[in-house]
C-alpha cells in the first residue's frame, strides 16, 4: 500500500463543499433504460441529486463537471440512454455522434 504525507491545512469536507459548488458543476437532467440504470447510478455516485422512476425507465438528476466528458460517458450506454438537459448537453452529444458519423463514413484499410 502506497502512502501520501499529510498536507497541512487541508481539510477534506471544505474541499469536497468546493468542488461541488455551483461554480464548478452544472446540473443534468439525464434518462435510462431499465437496463442500464443501475450501471448509470453505480458510477454517477456522490454525483447523482435525484433520480426517479419516469418514461418507463429511470431519469437521474446530477451534478458533473462537463459536457465533453459527460458526452462520451452518455454515448456508452448507446441508445438506452438520453440527455433530456441542458441543451449544451444535447449539442456536446450531437457533435460526438456526428464526429463517428464521420469517423466510419468512408470504409479506410488500416
Amino acid at each position: 500500500m502506497e502512502r501520501f504525507p499529510v498536507r497541512r491545512g487541508f481539510d477534506i469536507e471544505e474541499h469536497l463543499r468546493s468542488a461541488f459548488s455551483d461554480s464548478a458543476t452544472q446540473t443534468v437532467r439525464l434518462w435510462f433504460a431499465p437496463d442500464v440504470a443501475d450501471r448509470a447510478l453505480r458510477e454517477l455516485g456522490p454525483c447523482v441529486r435525484a433520480h426517479k422512476t419516469a418514461r418507463g425507465g429511470v431519469e437521474i438528476s446530477a451534478l458533473v463537471w462537463g459536457c465533453e466528458w459527460m458526452s462520451r460517458w452518455i454515448l456508452s450506454f448507446g441508445s438506452q440512454a438520453r440527455v433530456l438537459g441542458p441543451a449544451e448537453l444535447v449539442d456536446a452529444v450531437r457533435k460526438q455522434i456526428a464526429a463517428l458519423a464521420e469517423a466510419y463514413a468512408v470504409q479506410r484499410t488500416v
